[in-house]
């Protein structure tokens, strides 16, 4: 939560939604952090974002951090699907770099390799651009 001077005063139009992000002059941000051993705090990714399969609370940024630290990715995006047996799916959508080749098997690999096994995606995509809203935002594909 944040609060102070430049914080928005509410959504156009959305009383709601303004309830709700806006309690006491609190603005909550829906980032979820944890306080590291150095002090510091640090973002794990925002709560609308994360993803629970099979009682484990999945944070789309861990992976995408890890999956964009290879060189062969140049964007990564982690969500969600509905599934009745463990409560989501986890997929991966990945754009290579131009003029890298990278599989599915590869990203597989990579998330073995740096991943706890509930991580492990269910499904991989390679596509060679990402949606973008008006803004230029990625899209994160999530269903809920």
């Amino acid at each position: 939560m944040v609060k102070g001077p430049s914080i928005f005063s509410g959504y156009w139009a959305q009383p709601e939604l303004t309830s709700v992000k806006l309690q006491d002059g609190w603005l909550h941000t829906g980032d979820m952090v944890y306080q590291g051993g150095d002090g510091l705090l640090y973002i794990a990714g925002r709560k609308d974002d994360m993803i629970i399969r099979g009682g484990m609370n999945i944070y789309p940024v861990e992976i995408e951090d890890v999956l964009l630290r290879d060189p062969r990715i140049r964007e990564a995006v982690v969500y969600g699907v509905p599934d009745t047996k463990f409560g989501h799916k986890l997929i991966i959508t990945v754009v290579p770099q131009e003029d890298c080749l990278i599989t599915p098997s590869d990203v597989l690999q990579l998330c073995r390799e740096h991943l706890a096994s509930y991580q492990y995606p269910d499904d991989i995509q390679i596509v060679d651009a990402m949606e973008r809203n008006a803004t230029g935002k990625t899209l994160r594909k999530r269903v809920i």
